[in-house]
């Protein structure tokens, strides 16, 4: 039984407890001060004095005596408060980073259309439009209806084996391919947008299928078939994607083939003919080539030049 002679004890008392200590609050401690202000004279609690309201970070009175407490019981107040707020923003990321993998859907414009009795849809797109260098190409591409490629995309996103595994499912899978190409000499003729139209056309009168409708990467193709402009069409239809796969490829195995052996010099293969440091460097040495758009040049010495 505890007498009041032995609760004579002050606050004071139980900070130096507190403080040399090896644990900042431990349960024998709470049910110390449980013990002491069920039995203490009224002189010694003030009123409305609770364990609870003065170790409120620690939890109720329940809670200490519970025989297995959660991890984070013994933690403080603001350490449990970090702790949540860090798994919050963890379970945000997680949320956003699952928003941002979710699949696009690459067939929503091509099941319009074939919703709307289309049978031969046609994804149209071109590359080449910013080299210095070679051809501006474009392709047209008719894909099976509800044929899924997986891992289709911009050409631009994709790696170079990527695409040239892409480009050998297409060709097979394909109901129908055509690829355009228009030279340097004609893009100086009649301007690169123009060119890139004109190759669109050649790809789509190409075809060995007539398409009775075309999804175009944000443009108009001069040929008596209805159509749709998409912008980011390679990015959001499967078809235009398709294309661009087509396009790419098609330009690329000329730039390490038979260009690249034409004009060894100028590092065709490397750089594909977009206007690279090195490629600046050979134009600088060496002049323009025939195969060199001479109005892309306008603002280069190297213009005044000619290597034939």
């Amino acid at each position: 039984m505890i007498t009041p002679r032995s609760t004579s004890i002050s606050l004071q008392h139980i900070h130096l407890f507190t403080k040399h200590s090896s644990f900042s609050v431990h349960s024998s401690f709470c049910s110390y001060i449980l013990l002491i202000t069920a039995h203490s004279p009224p002189s010694f609690v003030r009123p409305g004095f609770s364990p609870v309201n003065a170790f409120g970070h620690i939890g109720s009175a329940h809670l200490l005596h519970s025989s297995s407490p959660h991890p984070d019981f013994w933690k403080p107040a603001r350490c449990r408060f970090s702790l949540a707020l860090a798994a919050r923003r963890r379970k945000d990321s997680m949320d956003t980073e699952e928003i941002e993998q979710s699949p696009k859907d690459l067939l929503k414009y091509e099941r319009e259309y074939i919703e709307k009795d289309y049978r031969y849809i046609a994804g149209v797109d071109e590359v080449g439009r910013g080299c210095l260098f070679g051809d501006v190409v474009a392709a047209a591409v008719i894909l099976p209806e509800g044929l899924v490629l997986e891992g289709v995309d911009d050409s631009k996103k994709l790696s170079a084996k990527k695409r040239d595994l892409l480009y050998d499912v297409i060709m097979e899978q394909a109901l129908a391919v055509s690829v355009g190409y228009v030279d340097a000499r004609t893009i100086d003729e009649i301007n690169i947008k123009q060119a890139a139209r004109l190759a669109m056309k050649k790809a789509v009168l190409g075809l060995t299928i007539a398409a009775d409708f075309l999804l175009v990467d944000a443009e108009h193709v001069d040929v008596p078939v209805p159509q749709l402009a998409i912008i980011k069409g390679d990015a959001n239809s499967q078809s235009i994607a398709a294309a661009s796969i087509v396009a790419k490829v098609s330009r690329d195995r000329l730039c390490e083939g038979e260009w690249e052996a034409k004009y060894p010099e100028y590092g065709i293969a490397i750089h594909k003919g977009y206007a690279t440091k090195l490629h600046r460097e050979q134009l600088a040495a060496l002049g323009p080539t025939p195969m060199h758009r001479r109005s892309f040049l306008k603002n280069m010495e190297v213009v005044q030049q000619t290597l034939f």
